[in-house]
């Protein structure tokens, strides 16, 4: 029997990239994210589902690996297993549970998408991701990348 996965974004840009994640691998499973997800509530929420589960969850969670001292949690938390885009994109594996994948933005999910498909670099455009409409910053992130596949 197939188990159900359990898909966590941090922010609009985050559950986009989840969104086309889940398209093309073709899940049936849909990204939860609200406008007051974070990623120590995401953080929180894996620890949580974990613990309810008795550790038979599948987990992807998106989330920015932040500068300082907030990496920590993410350190103690998850073994990271590859390092992709110029250092800009981390997956790690929970500590705990090899069945919670994490997607980690180095520093943050922008920093990602500025390098690469050239988006999302200035700060106007920065303020959308946070604040913005999710389907105007999900089809802006789309239609880059699919104008790079046709390339």
């Amino acid at each position: 029997m197939r188990k159900d996965l359990t898909v966590l974004a941090e922010c609009y840009a985050n559950s986009c990239v989840a969104e086309m994640i889940i398209d093309i691998l073709k899940l049936n499973t849909r990204v939860r994210h609200k406008y007051v997800s974070g990623r120590d509530r995401i953080l929180k929420k894996i620890t949580s589902l974990y613990e309810k589960s008795r550790g038979d969850v599948n987990i992807l969670a998106l989330i920015d690996y932040e500068r300082g001292v907030m990496r920590s949690f993410i350190d103690k938390n998850f073994r990271f297993e590859m390092t992709l885009f110029d250092n800009t994109l981390h997956i790690g594996v929970y500590k705990r549970s090899q069945k919670i994948i994490a997607i980690i933005f180095d520093p943050f999910v922008e920093e990602f998408l500025c390098r690469s498909i050239n988006k999302f670099c200035d700060d106007n455009e920065r303020k959308d991701i946070k604040r913005g409409d999710i389907e105007n910053v999900c089809s802006r992130i789309q239609t880059r990348l699919l104008a790079d596949k046709r390339k």
